[in-house]
């Protein structure tokens, strides 16, 4: 008989339909989640002049910040993951104002190539309960040196008071006149 169609269940064709739909929104799914920071990760450069930390605050997770030869006068909150990435320790200098120069509040941060001065602040670098730290190609000196209030001055600090710090990686670092009582270390 011309024009019939062989017998089929009626809705097979459309359970088929929806199972496939279903296996590949779940395989795109798995792999944007495998993939996102990878691949949304970007680069901002930061030119003398222009603020470190204005930088990290229009960062995303993930992203790379480029810093300039220069002298930056500012205190730096790494308070997501980021790669803070100097110039070179002999050409980017962070001089904080007091406090702590560079304190990083998240996991996943990496701080590298920089000089990180403080002369009226307590601490170079300092992270508390964070894991997955890199801090490399640093020089920090001149901590403390101008402090008159008392108590320990740190050039590089990576403390635990409530969690675990795990995969902590500190290499190529030089420190040096970080002020404890009156004498330089």
């Amino acid at each position: 008989m011309k024009g019939m169609r062989p017998f089929r269940k009626k809705g097979s064709r459309g359970k088929k339909a929806l199972v496939r739909l279903a296996i590949f929104s779940i395989i795109v799914t798995a792999l944007l989640l495998v993939f996102s920071t990878a691949a949304f990760a970007t680069t901002i450069n930061v030119s003398a002049g222009q603020s470190i930390q204005d930088a990290i605050n229009a960062a995303a997770s993930g992203d790379t910040i480029n810093i300039a030869a220069g002298t930056y006068t500012e205190n730096v909150m790494a308070n997501k993951p980021v790669t803070l990435a100097g110039a070179g320790a002999s050409t980017t200098t962070i001089s904080a104002a007091g406090g702590t120069a560079v304190t990083i509040t998240a996991n996943n941060v990496t701080v590298d190539g920089f000089t990180i001065t403080n002369p009226t602040g307590k601490h170079g670098i300092y992270a508390a309960d964070h894991s997955n730290l890199t801090i490399t190609n640093n020089t920090v000196t001149d901590i403390g040196s101008s402090d008159a209030t008392s108590g320990s001055n740190f050039g590089i600090a990576i403390v635990s008071s409530a969690a675990a710090v795990d995969s902590i990686t500190i290499t190529d670092n030089t420190v040096s006149f970080v002020e404890i009582g009156r004498a330089h270390v």
